[in-house]
């Protein structure tokens, strides 16, 4: 093993940062496992995906895509779509990337992290897959990972979808009303909006339609079951 051909990294460099981190993790307190277990899950699902990305969109990276693969020997990893990188280099890039894209404080935060989310849904989903469908795939991750993706998907979703998942709010939420749940919610709230509440919601009458109260009070009566709601456990209107 001493003649075997290796790669120096850097003291100070990203890879061996990252390598603390984990053996951070895996070393810890006893009363921090479940927290430790589930960073550990998301660096697992994203290293995973920005392998695949590093596969046909390296070019399309930050900056620090390629700090990091100049550390590595800057050969990206040559995977089948179906391979999660198992060995020592791709681990190094997986891992590295993705404990950047999950922490903030470096400067390439964030656009790494919507490099990997543009580069897994170019891969994996259709064109016009509905923001539920999208953040799905990044549940394995755990609920914090998919509501980054929600939040990176609100500008696209609809109305209802919006309330759903609450993706306008700082922090989204994964869906997990059941029918129990929104049946109670529903004997709860009028069948119409609170008069009061009407009048300081009502929208500026642009046409006739727009006008009637009566109907814009039983919709934002219907839109106050939205949130958190399972799509199976919807009341029927």
């Amino acid at each position: 093993m001493a003649q075997a051909p290796v790669i120096p990294l850097p003291g100070t460099g990203l890879v061996l940062t990252a390598q603390r981190r984990v053996t951070a993790l895996l070393t810890g307190d006893m009363h921090a496992r479940p927290a430790a277990q589930a960073e550990l899950q998301q660096l697992y699902a994203l290293a995973w995906r920005i392998l695949l990305g590093l596969r046909s969109h390296v070019n399309w990276g930050p900056d620090v895509v390629h700090t990091v693969l100049a550390e590595c020997g800057t050969r990206p990893p040559e995977l089948p779509e179906t391979d999660i990188g198992q060995d020592a280099h791709s681990a190094a890039l997986g891992t590295t990337l993705a404990s950047i894209a999950l922490r903030p404080g470096h400067r390439d935060h964030e656009a790494l992290y919507a490099w990997a989310f543009g580069t897994d849904r170019s891969l994996k989903t259709k064109p016009n897959a509905k923001i539920g469908t999208l953040a799905k795939r990044w549940l394995p991750g755990g609920p914090e990972l998919a509501g980054r993706a929600l939040t990176r998907l609100d500008a696209e979703a609809s109305l209802h979808a919006r309330l759903r998942y609450s993706s306008a709010a700082p922090r989204p939420r994964w869906p997990s009303l059941r029918s129990e749940a929104i049946e109670r919610r529903a004997a709860m709230t009028p069948a119409m909006l609170w008069p009061s509440w009407t009048m300081r919601l009502l929208p500026p009458a642009r046409t006739e339609r727009n006008q009637r109260a009566d109907a814009f009070r039983r919709g934002c009566s219907t839109f106050l079951h939205e949130p958190e709601s399972c799509a199976d456990s919807r009341l029927s209107r």
